[in-house]
């Protein structure tokens, strides 16, 4: 599918009305405070950010929101980010690390649902691998092939905030997540879901039972196996034209124990699912999915 008809009308979605000047800085305002790791909060959405998905400029489609309750539905997960309840996204790296920060301007409706959100990013590809200063940048394959240089995308929600609650450009970067790993060995997914150093032990036959996201992943009475646990993972598991990717491992909602992000590419299409541990982390719920940007050709 080409970027073509979503190009088109991001741009006419951007270029509507008149455009406002950012408010000048006073100069006794204080400087942003400098970003921490998160604890619990209010809520949160995940999305996926592309740095070139609105005609050659970032965007971040919000795909799940955390809250009370777990949410994908499109008219819930648009008013989010059309009222200006999300300020900025943390981007991840395909390694765990921030990649940059996605500041929201506003809202289009572009033949997705749910709407895009727009604004500016500042930072590096996602898919890019860490390198000193002065080394030529470069991607890493792994993630140009499963993610096509998009990324993991994560912002707290701000009721009767956002966007809308002060200038543009002194928006504070969002807080740091704690992130995790998992690696995939002999079918099964190993991850330390609550942080205790004893990680749990999930079979990958289970999430995909009859061909589709399980509602629950429960974890199997196997001894973990031993192996370097990673952020994110190209093919944990797959086979008849479908792969299954790791995405991500990080506590979206600061309650201390990490939610898994898994995309499946088919044929077909794509699409995202989002497991977290609210009773116990033996115990993986499928809390949303949804589907991701449409891929290049």
């Amino acid at each position: 599918m080409r970027w073509a008809g979503l190009a088109a009308a991001l741009a006419i979605a951007c270029s509507a009305g008149p455009r406002r000047a950012p408010a000048p800085r006073s100069a006794s305002r204080p400087p942003p405070r400098p970003d921490a790791v998160a604890g619990a909060v209010a809520g949160a959405v995940v999305g996926q950010m592309c740095p070139e998905a609105a005609g050659g400029r970032p965007a971040v489609l919000p795909l799940v929101i955390a809250g009370t309750r777990w949410t994908t539905d499109p008219s819930a997960v648009s008013r989010a980010v059309a009222r200006g309840e999300v300020r900025a996204f943390a981007v991840f790296a395909w390694d765990g690390r921030r990649a940059g920060v996605f500041r929201v301007a506003g809202a289009a409706d572009v033949g997705l649902a749910p709407r895009v959100a727009l604004g500016s990013y500042a930072g590096g590809s996602p898919c890019a691998a860490p390198a000193r200063p002065g080394d030529p940048a470069r991607d890493i394959p792994e993630c140009a092939a499963a993610l096509a240089g998009c990324g993991l995308a994560v912002a707290p929600l701000e009721p009767g905030g956002g966007y809308r609650a002060r200038p543009f450009d002194e928006v504070e970067p969002p807080p740091r997540a704690a992130v995790g790993g998992a690696c995939a060995a002999a079918g099964q997914l190993v991850v330390d879901i609550d942080g205790d150093g004893h990680p749990e032990v999930f079979r990958l036959a289970d999430v995909l039972a009859g061909g589709s996201f399980a509602d629950e992943w429960g974890a199997a009475a196997a001894p973990a196996r031993r192996c370097e646990p990673r952020f994110a993972i190209r093919g944990i598991a797959g086979g008849d034209g479908e792969r299954l990717d790791l995405v991500g491992v990080v506590d979206v909602d600061g309650d201390g124990r990490r939610e898994v992000v898994l995309a499946l590419d088919r044929d077909g299409g794509g699409e995202w699912a989002v497991y977290s541990a609210a009773a116990t982390p033996a115990r993986l719920e499928l809390v949303g999915r949804a589907a991701p940007f449409p891929r290049h050709p």
